[in-house]
């Protein structure tokens, strides 16, 4: 791959590459963790805010929201698995491919599953959730156009390879 500098030269793009998807596992492995701690992790919500507020009884807002924060925690993971194995193609020249579209694709639908979950969130129990769940909605606009243009790449390049 190709050095791209940032005006110092102690940086590259294999480099960049590198940290991005040592990011990506960590925050796989914390959302995994968080998963697994499903249940104690909105017990202790459950009582920051006061129980059911909703729902009526504290059994049935634990359960709905243990199944939205699941719903959510596996968006995160899509999302994160399929930002891997396209920083590994990236990694490995791969540009302007239909796998990184098709990657793109299914990171915007993540966001776009995980934001409406959080936005449910929000409007059954802290509205700061809405904002969250807003700025993944946002996140998902922008890897849309991101993907778009990654698309019409592909296109032009395959146009390009057929070209005599």
């Amino acid at each position: 791959m190709k050095t791209m500098q940032d005006g110092q030269g102690l940086w590259s793009g294999e480099k960049s590459i590198l940290l991005t998807r040592t990011c990506v596992d960590v925050f796989l492995v914390l959302a995994a963790l968080m998963m697994a701690a499903g249940p104690w992790v909105v017990r202790d919500f459950l009582a920051r805010i006061g129980g059911g507020r909703i729902m009526g009884s504290t059994s049935a807002a634990f359960w709905l929201l243990l199944a939205l924060g699941y719903g959510c925690g596996a968006a995160v993971l899509w999302m994160l698995w399929e930002m891997r194995l396209f920083l590994k193609r990236l990694g490995q020249g791969e540009v302007f491919t239909p796998r990184n579209v098709r990657s793109l694709r299914h990171i915007g639908w993540a966001c776009l599953c995980g934001g409406c979950l959080t936005v449910l969130v929000g409007i059954l129990y802290a509205l700061f959730y809405v904002f969250v769940g807003g700025a993944a909605l946002f996140m998902m606009l922008v890897v849309r156009v991101v993907k778009n243009a990654f698309e019409a790449a592909v296109l032009m390049k395959d146009e390009l390879d057929y070209t005599i």
